[in-house]
């Protein structure tokens, strides 16, 4: 089962409607509110999130503006014993259910700031491929 972990701290005004996001989906586990949590002014939601349907919830959260009036941090689960996420993970079809999380790939593109040489390649040849043939 491939987790994902959210924290966030959301502005007071903002934790109802990031909450009546993440509350009805069967995909998340482990909804955890603090409030008055951060100084200042926030709360603290976390939750855990099959990986595979985390894409959704990212951009719904980053909708919401959570990410620009507060902050969320996302992190993989190594392991996390749950009955109850070994059910909904056998339900998701297989391409869903090992997705990647398309923002953590970008992120690491852009800290490690260079490409392998095989990407240069590829595209190189893909560019080559593509070419209009002079006749």
């Amino acid at each position: 089962m491939d987790l994902t972990h959210f924290r966030m701290v959301v502005p007071p005004d903002l934790t109802q409607p990031v909450l009546d996001l993440l509350a009805p989906h069967d995909r998340v586990l482990n909804l955890v509110v603090v409030r008055a949590a951060s100084v200042p002014d926030g709360d603290a939601v976390e939750c855990d999130r099959l990986t595979g349907a985390a894409n959704g919830v990212l951009a719904d959260l980053r909708g919401l503006g959570v990410d620009r009036t507060g902050s969320i941090a996302v992190d993989d689960v190594d392991m996390m014993f749950s009955e109850r996420g070994e059910r909904i993970a056998a339900g998701l079809p297989g391409a869903l259910a090992h997705a990647p999380l398309w923002a953590a790939v970008e992120a690491r593109i852009r800290k490690a700031g260079t490409y392998p040489p095989s990407f240069y390649l590829l595209s190189s040849r893909a560019s080559w491929a593509r070419a209009p043939s002079a006749s």
